[in-house]
């Protein structure tokens, strides 16, 4: 994402909300553990995903 987009007539700092994603990302890896079945990623991404617009905010 980081070499694709284009940052010019961006409305939101995009580079800071995905560092903060894949930052929780890290943080929420280490405490929680989803069972392994499908759809087990939902819980890590949305986690992931409401945590970054928490710190984006």
């Amino acid at each position: 994402m980081g070499f694709i987009t284009d940052l010019r007539n961006a409305e939101s700092d995009k580079v800071s909300f995905v560092t903060a994603h894949e930052i929780v990302h890290q943080w929420w890896g280490h405490q929680i553990t989803p069972a392994d079945v499908q759809g087990a990623q939902v819980l890590s991404e949305s986690l992931a995903e409401y945590s970054a617009h928490l710190v984006y905010r």
